[in-house]
């Protein structure tokens, strides 16, 4: 792997660069194209996607911000976040979806007078095979559309490359546009760069400055991870708010930590529309939204080996930070709640005296009842129920005892955790760089190892022999040259402020690997690892914890 996956030095890995997912060119085509062509090719995925497909695509939002003034906020999004579910609910993949695409790119005779032509780009061949049955399985005769898999040449078609774009946004007035090719961001996070798609013969190769955005192969799945982001089989045959498909926003409050993920963006800029109407698995998505509660969601971790030189390393001060904030807000809540009471009952002591004195009046005198003052009684207890009604107060909602990173924080918090672990660190800063990549390449080895995808999480104090309930699972194991991982995991157990303490040890976990399919008799073998999880940007600022939801 090279140094844009090693992750030995965080900053490297947002040094700008590019990275082909699709084409003749890369070793590795990890995504995968299907076109869906017709006069009912929108009407047709509305059926069947989670994202609204005949709402109104905006522009980018003004929140993303560059060194050149922006990006451009007058063309209407080219890519659209979308899933496919089972008729249970269940995830059949995640997709892009690809909308305005030139005549050079959807193939020839495709020119827009047949109808749209949407292309879907998959996480993999496995994934496009599924959709594509998917597809072709609930398309009807009278159905005007048209389904090929066009991730390679044929019949006359182009060949089509997909390329990942870093350390760029895409200044306004620099989009370029041409008919064998079609620019736009990632619309699950920014961070994840620039897509092109083009039929040009090589693929936009060649007309990139090598010396400004070098090839940087492994980078994307690096940013992904540490970003947050599940997809293919990591979620595949998962519940969609599970893998927090419900947060993702297209471009609204996900790009700007400033904007308040409540106004960010309406239903059109979701990846599940709960307006839109019916769609395969939209009953039971649509229960669990509005009625039920998610037990269970997938977190970026950093792991930290337990023991040895790593025994005495402190916690770093953004996730102390975290619990502080959490706990303050909830101690300052609760004192709000006393007073409040407190407030409330001299109240109503006050108000019983007063009545008291008023009847010792109206004993003593009838006839200076006047209607003036009963109206003036009455506007006072209006105004006093306004005060003091809870219909009237804003339920709390406790800040998460979890830090908020970008993936480029969670990179240098990655690499500080093995720098801290290790005491014969060299004072020559050459000779630094290097110890810290051997000590990087080691650690993540070992993680590598220990720690692969569908491994069970326990906490230590409870370990697994104990019989003890998992807290999670591992869904992405690390990379190369990386300790980060994507686990679904217990909010009860994570983000309870009342349970996680960071300081007393209570993030020691017991990682235990699923034992091989070639011998089913093996013992499972388990790992102790500090885990350091952690919130992406992307998630909503308001979240509550006890119904696993996104406060809106």
């Amino acid at each position: 792997m090279n140094k844009a996956a090693a992750g030995s030095v965080a900053g490297r890995l947002w040094s700008r660069g590019h990275e082909i997912l699709l084409g003749r060119s890369s070793s590795e085509n990890r995504r995968h194209l299907l076109r869906v062509c017709g006069p009912d090719a929108a009407s047709f995925l509305q059926g069947l996607v989670t994202c609204d497909m005949l709402a109104e695509r905006k522009p980018l939002s003004n929140a993303v911000k560059s060194s050149d003034g922006g990006v451009d906020t007058t063309t209407p999004r080219k890519l659209q976040s979308a899933t496919f579910l089972t008729s249970k609910g269940r995830i059949l993949s995640d997709a892009l979806l690809w909308r305005d695409i030139p005549s050079g790119i959807a193939g020839h005779g495709k020119d827009g007078k047949e109808g749209e032509c949407i292309l879907i780009e998959l996480p993999g061949t496995s994934a496009a095979d599924e959709v594509a049955n998917h597809l072709k399985q609930y398309k009807l005769r009278r159905t005007k559309v048209d389904v090929k898999d066009v991730s390679s040449s044929s019949d006359g078609d182009p060949e089509l490359s997909l390329t990942c774009i870093y350390g760029t946004l895409l200044a306004k007035g620099d989009s370029p546009r041409s008919d064998d090719l079609a620019v736009s961001l990632d619309p699950r996070h920014p961070s994840l760069g620039v897509r092109a798609i083009s039929s040009r013969p090589g693929g936009i190769s060649s007309a990139i400055d090598k010396s400004a955005f070098p090839e940087s192969n492994g980078t994307y799945e690096v940013l992904r991870l540490l970003s947050g982001v599940a997809e293919g089989g990591e979620v595949a045959g998962r519940m969609p708010l599970e893998c927090n498909l419900d947060l993702y926003r297209n471009f609204s409050a996900a790009v700007s930590p400033d904007t308040d993920a409540k106004t960010g963006g309406g239903e059109e800029d979701e990846m599940i529309s709960f307006s839109k109407g019916c769609y395969l698995g939209q009953e039971t998505t649509a229960r669990a939204f509005h009625k039920g509660v998610v037990r269970k969601r997938i977190l970026p971790i950093i792991l930290l080996e337990d023991g040895g030189e790593c025994e005495d390393v402190e916690t770093p001060g953004l996730w102390l930070a975290a619990v502080d904030v959490a706990r303050e807000a909830v101690r300052r809540q609760k004192e709000a709640e006393d007073e409040a009471k407190i407030d409330i009952e001299e109240q109503s002591s006050v108000d019983n005296e007063e009545e008291d004195l008023e009847d010792e009046e109206y004993e003593d005198d009838d006839d200076e009842y006047e209607d003036d003052d009963y109206e003036d009684d009455e506007y006072e207890q209006d105004e006093y129920e306004g005060k003091f009604s809870n219909d009237k107060i804003e339920p709390f909602v406790p800040p998460l005892p979890l830090p908020r990173l970008s993936s480029s924080d969670a990179a240098i918090a990655m690499q500080l955790l093995q720098e801290r672990s290790r005491s014969d660190m060299p004072d020559n800063a050459d000779d630094k760089e290097d110890h810290l990549s051997s000590v990087s390449k080691l650690a993540a080895e070992k993680a590598f190892i220990s720690v692969p995808t569908g491994s069970k999480i326990y906490w230590a104090s409870t370990p697994s022999s104990t019989k003890s309930k998992a807290i999670g699972e591992v869904v992405a194991g690390p990379l190369s040259g990386t300790t980060a991982i994507l686990a679904m995991m217990r909010l009860d157990e994570i983000m309870d402020v009342k349970k996680w303490d960071i300081r007393d040890g209570s993030n020691k976990v017991q990682i235990v690997r699923p034992k091989s399919s070639a011998n089913e008799n093996e013992d499972n073998i388990s790992t102790t690892w500090r885990i350091f999880p952690y919130i992406p940007l992307w998630w909503p600022k308001r979240f509550d914890v006890i119904k696993g939801k996104e406060v809106r």
